[in-house]
């Protein structure tokens, strides 16, 4: 069950079959934090207000 106050690792599906991405999600706040390598070299994203229940490639969220 998902408590909104705690904070989550959340998995999430990879357009490349088999591949899988992670990021940290506050439900209190609803504020996502991940590190990227997109554009080549690594880089801290961060969404705010991130809507993670609309989300289709979510897998699964674990409580930390």
């Amino acid at each position: 069950m998902v408590t909104t106050d705690k904070l989550y690792i959340v998995l999430f599906a990879r357009p490349d079959k088999g591949t899988y991405h992670w990021g940290v999600y506050n439900f209190e706040n609803k504020n996502f934090y991940h590190i990227t390598n997109k554009s080549g070299s690594w880089k801290h994203d961060f969404r705010p207000e991130y809507k993670l229940q609309q989300s289709k490639a979510a897998v699964t969220a674990v409580k930390i």
